[in-house]
């Protein structure tokens, strides 16, 4: 059996690690916007944060780093469910003192440490990976949201850990351990961030596309170009130059997903908005917006119409005659903060 090189073994587990937290810090900036609790299964044979050489050193450690994704992941309410997708094919195949096994249960401490810090949980040595996936399903669907204040009020940016209690001690109770003492508007080094909202971290280009709210969006283009931009866009000066093209969206949005009350007049209200983002499909850039609020008041009748056909709502948008450009369609949910997105390449729109 050929000599395993620690040496180049520490060089690749240095860079899973360093991939690894940072998709975890990509996931939770952009879900900071998002409100609410998030679960993130987490497909991975563990979160090599630091491994030792053939000497014996500490070739890496990423322990820092792992604290800040977790920080990251916590003050955006994301619940990571770790899955080691080995099962038990490990443990079949090697001894229990063998370095393999070890390693793994050293892998295993990380990931029972990075679930119990962000409320998750792990799932591992089972081969019902299935179950472990329909139980952190599960698990991820059902909690409750508890707030208190705590009595020391002191922004000291350390971390403080969390107890909770109840009358049922057969509980096992799954939780967020600890939290970190950050004003609203600072971050672990004391320097402001910026708070994007629930729409605005939707319609970044190329995220995630949320789909708390379900619609149909239509989008056409006029046949010929014009020099006028429609009602309400928010042109980047530098990047939308005449002529443009023109293009319609008819949105047709399930109100299941949105907010609506029965108010003393007898009609049921809700409040949403609806936009669009042109994004430059080379390099990203936004060079073009709208964005439309919409506050219906409708009667029984028309919100049970509603309900079945849903929602229909128009729009106008103007991208530039030349060049290759991406949408960005999203409606967000004003009373729920509930939010929904989708892309769609302005190439494949026709007149």
């Amino acid at each position: 059996m050929p000599k395993i090189d620690m040496n180049l073994e520490c060089n690749h587990a240095a860079m899973r690690g360093q991939y690894t937290l940072s998709a975890m810090t990509e996931i939770a900036r952009y879900l900071s916007g998002m409100p609410g609790r998030k679960n993130l299964i987490w497909y991975s044979g563990g979160f090599p944060d630091r491994m030792r050489n053939s000497q014996g050193v500490d070739c890496y450690d990423l322990g820092a780093e792992r604290g800040a994704a977790e920080v990251l992941l916590t003050n955006s309410h994301v619940a990571v469910y770790p899955v080691d997708p080995r099962a038990l094919d490990l443990q079949a195949k090697n001894a229990p003192d063998s370095r393999i096994i070890r390693l793994q249960t050293t892998e295993h401490l990380v990931m029972e440490s990075v679930a119990a810090d962000t409320g998750g949980k792990t799932f591992f040595n089972t081969n019902d990976l299935a179950g472990a996936t329909a139980q952190a399903i599960d698990a991820g669907s059902n909690y409750y949201t508890i707030a208190y204040t705590p009595p020391n009020r002191t922004m000291d940016t350390r971390r403080h850990s969390i107890t909770v209690n109840v009358d049922q001690p057969e509980l096992a109770l799954l939780y967020r351990t600890a939290y970190h003492a950050l004003g609203p508007n600072t971050t672990l080094n004391g320097k402001p961030i910026e708070t994007a909202t629930p729409l605005q971290s939707a319609m970044m280009r190329g995220t995630l596309q949320p789909s708390e709210i379900i619609f149909h969006v239509n989008v056409s283009s006029a046949a010929t170009t014009d020099a006028s931009l429609p009602a309400g866009s928010n042109p980047d000066p530098k990047a939308m130059k005449p002529p443009y093209r023109h293009l319609s969206l008819n949105y047709i949005i399930d109100i299941n997903g949105i907010q609506f009350d029965l108010r003393d007049d007898g009609n049921y209200h809700g409040q949403f908005e609806y936009a669009v983002n042109v994004y430059d499909a080379g390099d990203g850039r936004l060079v073009n917006s709208n964005t439309m609020l919409a506050r219906p008041a409708v009667s029984d009748e028309v919100y049970s119409s509603m309900l079945d056909g849903g929602a229909k709502v128009h729009q106008e948008i103007a991208v530039p005659a030349k060049g290759e450009y991406i949408l960005r369609v999203g409606v967000h949910d004003l009373t729920n903060d509930r939010v929904g997105a989708i892309e769609i390449p302005v190439s494949a729109i026709r007149p």
